[in-house]
């Protein structure tokens, strides 16, 4: 038995509660102090049979007759991997022979991210989704990808860790990505914190959602710990709540009727109802708006620009996309700036500013762009690009092209 307020429910009441609502759950942790990462370290360097990181503390051994490097080897391109992408990861590990290759990448935890096997084994199946997501935008909608079963692994030096392989072909040739996460945990009373702090956000979806998985996980683990196999065999948090609980429709309607009366749902929805469907609208007008489509990508340089953004500016926010009906307004940080126009414009995947001219048909020229320099791998140094819907000043970008859509890519932010 649970207590809630001045209702005591048992286990499978709290659950039916918890797919209508944010509840909440504890126990606070200490905060490590944030790392700092210099960018303008190396990434790191070649000692004896060790690659040791300088900007990120680690350290792999190399196999035998493998080498490490921080820039691509030349016979990824011709097995097709993108340009872009490789140049974009930080670090290689690769078979002159066999021409085998590991290619990693880094992305740094928040300060208060904590561990749990469970968790970022979710976590880990979740990650698959984005990835899916990234090769249909490449290679299109049908594209034939295959998914391994999440599982956990161990890695010296690194306590807890769940690793995901995916498998697929292009060009005749069979590539597999393994992802691996760190796993953290969290006690109840600050996923109650979080919890409190998210359902206060009308709009924040993204963050309702994540710390609604921790308590699903949290409850799994309580009362059905060998949960994390049913992740592994496909099963997704909800699904195995609901068949370990014997959760019903009908359950979930009956509780509904009690919830109306406990929690004034008539008055919470016509509190809330008007920002949502302008929400809405404005992810509908985003989804009709048809023409050339311009993207700024920021990840080679982990930049996410939704901080940067005047905060007097409005903003949607649905799941990973944050809308601006009024654009972005002027953004600058180290030495990029960029000056949009007042249109409708979103900021996708933390990473990739997104806007779309819808004259693009009358405007004659995409951008125009003047630059310093341009070396054979096809980087612009000290460039200025401008376009119809905004202006781009940075120190080192590539710039892809297709059809309908125009790709700046930013390299570096100094």
């Amino acid at each position: 038995m649970i207590k809630t307020r001045k209702w005591i429910l048992p286990l499978r009441e709290i659950v039916t509660l918890l797919f209508l609502f944010i509840l909440t759950a504890a126990c606070a942790t200490p905060i490590p102090s944030a790392f700092k990462v210099n960018e303008s370290f190396p990434i790191g360097s070649v000692q004896g049979d060790s690659f040791l990181g300088e900007r990120y503390p680690f350290k792999i051994k190399i196999p035998e007759g493998w080498q490490a490097t921080t820039k691509y080897p030349e016979f990824l391109v011709e097995q097709g991997y993108g340009l872009e992408g490789l140049k974009a990861t930080p670090f290689f590990l690769f078979n002159p022979l066999t021409q085998a290759s590991l290619q990693i990448d880094f992305s740094p935890a928040k300060r208060t991210a904590r561990f749990d096997q469970g968790i970022i084994e979710a976590i880990t199946k979740m990650a698959g989704g984005s990835l899916m997501s990234d090769l249909e935008e490449e290679y299109g909608k049908n594209f034939h990808v295959q998914f391994s079963q999440v599982t956990p692994v161990q890695l010296k030096g690194v306590p807890y860790a769940a690793r995901m392989s995916v498998q697929y072909a292009v060009r005749g040739q069979l590539r597999e990505i393994t992802v691996y996460f760190p796993k953290w945990s969290m006690s109840t009373a600050e996923i109650e914190k979080n919890l409190k702090k998210a359902s206060g956000n009308t709009l924040d979806i993204y963050e309702k959602n994540y710390w609604f998985g921790c308590f699903e996980s949290l409850l799994l683990q309580r009362y059905f710990p060998e949960w994390q196999k049913e992740i592994e065999s496909g099963k997704w948090l909800d699904q195995i709540l609901f068949e370990r609980l014997n959760i019903t429709a009908a359950d979930s309607l009956n509780a509904l009727q009690r919830f109306q009366d406990i929690y004034h749902l008539d008055s919470l929805k016509a509190k809330h109802g008007t920002i949502i469907s302008e929400r809405n609208d404005t992810y509908n007008a985003l989804q009709r708006r048809e023409g050339k489509a311009y993207i700024i990508d920021f990840k080679p340089i982990s930049q996410s620009l939704i901080s940067l953004v005047d905060k007097s500016k409005k903003k949607y926010q649905l799941g990973l996309i944050n809308m601006y009906p009024d654009g972005l307004g002027e953004i600058s940080f180290d030495k990029i700036s960029m000056s949009f126009s007042p249109v409708l414009s979103e900021i996708n995947q933390l990473y990739y500013v997104k806007l779309i001219d819808i004259n693009s048909d009358k405007n004659k020229n995409s951008f125009k762009i003047t630059y310093e320099s341009k070396d054979e791998n096809g980087f612009y140094y000290n460039i200025t690009i401008t376009t119809p819907l905004f202006i781009l000043k940075a120190p080192k970008i590539t710039i892809i092209e297709s059809t309908n859509r125009i790709k700046f890519v930013i390299h570096s932010r100094v």
